[in-house]
């Protein structure tokens, strides 16, 4: 409120303005590194083809509506789940996300390895060592963060839908697979 006293509303104008002149500035300097379904589309079909949009447009509209559902109807205990499948699936729907913004899907590794155990955690030093591919992206024209923000929000929607839908103990929110208890757990989840 301050600003605008001070300034009045022409940061409004100007704010826009340099939105507006900034996107093609950026998209032609790190495009690159776009992750998101439309950037990703854009970085190997161009950005002027129809199908790409049609496709990044439903594949981000197809995510937006899985994560409502998995919000929506998944138990209401189970946050860090339905977190972590935020985590890696937000940078997949902002046009402007670029590869660094990929590491939010560490918070999501955290809770599926958590969650799911040991077992789960595999592909973990994979998911690591193809990440340092992403230094290449320059190169290759796109970001391979892409890729592996996909595989990894596969790989966690295997571990934890079953957590988030399911009957089995391993779907008992406040219970490791382990067996032991949460320390942070409802008692109404016990």
């Amino acid at each position: 409120m301050l600003g605008v006293l001070l300034t009045g509303f022409g940061w409004v104008t100007d704010w826009l303005r340099f939105v507006t002149d900034y996107y093609p500035i950026n998209r032609s300097a790190q495009g690159y590194s776009a992750m998101s379904w439309l950037g990703f589309g854009q970085n190997l079909f161009g950005e002027g083809d129809t199908a790409v949009l049609v496709i990044g447009w439903t594949l981000t509209i197809a995510t937006i509506a899985g994560l409502a559902w998995i919000w929506w109807r998944g138990r209401a205990g189970a946050l860090a789940e339905k977190f972590a499948l935020a985590a890696v699936a937000i940078p997949l729907l902002a046009p402007h996300a670029s590869a660094f913004d990929s590491g939010v899907a560490v918070l999501t590794i955290a809770v599926v390895v958590d969650r799911a155990g040991l077992r789960a955690g595999w592909p973990v030093p994979i998911f690591w060592a193809l990440g340092v591919t992403t230094l290449f992206g320059l190169q290759l024209g796109f970001t391979p963060s892409f890729l592996l923000a996909v595989v990894i929000g596969i790989w966690a929607v295997y571990y934890l839908l079953p957590r988030l839908f399911g009957s089995g103990p391993e779907s008992e929110v406040g219970v490791h697979s382990n067996g032991l208890l949460e320390p942070w757990a409802a008692p109404s989840a016990l």
